[in-house]
């Protein structure tokens, strides 16, 4: 098999230039994301423009940013604003994720926002302090990552309930801070009884949309219904739950409407890799029939996890949902969705 390259970060970019733009926070338009912070925050300025350019000849048009309070002690927000400035000066949307520290961080300074029965009042300082610093540049929040997990949110039995103090604090001290950024609930993970977990947190809230990550691991096509994760054909009962909980006046947006669905994380893992069941050629064409189903549903967003696998043979035990290689060798899954983003994006 031949090898198809980048040839130069400027080739990435023309290309990307011709592409129709949905423009940021358009409510009528599906937007490709993509989610990668070691791809977008955490590297020097010249390689940061280089992973931009490869991710905008796939049409995206929304970056998905986590901001790990462990990692917001330890660097500041400056990573954050370069990457932030980057995507705006290429008339993306942003989104910001906020979230404490999960079990696998460890160490001085671990357990002050905690996965661990969270502080409140902590987090929505956190909250408040980096609304206020991003103030008319970042569109989207969201408020915790994965919160139906225990390893993001613990004990499990007490986690909705907490996710709901976390939420109603953390909205609150953003919209002081930034009124006209999106705050959006959920962040939820498609295993942890999903919608169970929505349901038992939902008592008159309100939000600007829903956040969910529909990875399809175990069924396919994705026209399949997935009986054990909510993936992305599962649309139907998100949204059958969404319009029961607007009925029930327990979670709804400002206007009193169903949320609206904002798909932030979702990949195929590579062959031998966790959960990595899938060949090339099958992922190949399973992303792109995901991505329609997910523009069919009405979703706001698709946003894809990692631009970069990890060098060497694929692990057993390691997530790589990555497209690229670290050399710039594009991947089947790229060369798909790249080869899809003109039907794809828009209208």
């Amino acid at each position: 098999m031949s090898r198809t390259r980048l040839r130069t970060p400027l080739l990435g970019l023309l290309v990307a230039l011709a592409l129709p733009l949905a423009l940021p926070g358009s409510a009528s338009a599906f937007q490709i994301g993509m989610r990668d912070d070691q791809a977008f925050v955490y590297v020097d300025a010249p390689t940061r423009e280089v992973n931009f350019d490869r991710a905008q000849m796939l049409g995206t048009t929304w970056i998905t940013i986590n901001v790990l309070w462990h990692h917001y002690a330890q660097y500041g927000l400056a990573p954050y604003d370069d990457a932030v400035n980057e995507a705006r000066s290429r008339g993306m949307a942003v989104h910001m994720v906020l979230t404490g520290n999960p079990s696998y961080i460890r160490g001085p300074g671990a357990s002050y926002l905690s996965y661990y029965r969270p502080h409140i009042g902590r987090f929505t300082t956190f909250a408040a302090s980096v609304a206020r610093h991003f103030r008319g540049r970042v569109t989207y929040y969201s408020i915790w990552n994965e919160p139906n997990l225990s390893l993001y949110l613990s004990p499990v039995r007490e986690a909705p309930y907490i996710y709901r103090r976390l939420y109603v604090s953390g909205r609150a001290a953003i919209k002081r801070a930034d009124p006209r950024a999106y705050v959006l609930i959920g962040e939820l993970s498609p295993s942890g009884q999903a919608l169970r977990f929505l349901d038992r947190a939902s008592q008159g809230l309100v939000s600007d949309g829903l956040a969910h990550h529909p990875y399809q691991l175990t069924r396919v096509p994705p026209g399949a219904r997935e009986t054990w994760y909510l993936g992305i054909s599962n649309v139907g009962a998100i949204r059958a739950t969404l319009l029961r909980l607007a009925r029930e006046r327990r979670l709804r947006t400002p206007r009193g409407t169903p949320l609206p669905l904002y798909f932030t994380e979702f990949g195929y893992p590579r062959p031998g890799a966790y959960y990595g069941y899938f060949s090339e050629a099958m992922s190949a064409r399973y992303s792109v029939l995901a991505y329609q189903l997910a523009k069919r549903s009405g979703a706001r967003v698709m946003a894809w996890y990692q631009l970069y696998r990890r060098p060497g043979p694929p692990q057993a035990r390691l997530w790589d949902t990555g497209l690229l290689s670290t050399d710039g060798y594009q991947w089947p899954v790229f060369r798909s969705l790249a080869g899809a983003r003109n039907s794809l994006v828009g209208p």
